[in-house]
């Protein structure tokens, strides 16, 4: 199962503690207020395709894991964090 956005640009990872929770995401996990506008766009884009993509899919057949793993939703929720703050017309994710 792939786990997207679970790699740091800082290369420490963001690892889920014993009992498989993910800590929230820190401001060093990745660095969202240096991205572009259309890469935030993107990225935002890409999450609400993986879970479409997931929903798609019987249970225990799930491509990306977009429900399954708190990762995914914290990402997407700093990346609409994001667009509101610079204004950026998004449409949110409906999870």
């Amino acid at each position: 199962m792939t786990r997207a956005f679970s790699v740091t640009l800082n290369g420490r990872g963001h690892q889920p503690t014993p009992d498989g929770d993910l800590p929230p995401l820190k401001e060093d996990t990745m660095h969202i207020p240096g991205l572009s506008d259309q890469s935030l766009k993107d990225l935002h884009v890409l999450i609400a395709e993986k879970l479409a993509e997931d929903d798609k899919l019987p249970s225990g057949k799930k491509v990306c894991g977009v429900r399954e793993y708190p990762d995914w939703r914290r990402q997407a929720d700093a990346f609409e964090g994001e667009m509101r703050k610079r204004k950026i017309p998004f449409t949110p994710i409906k999870w």
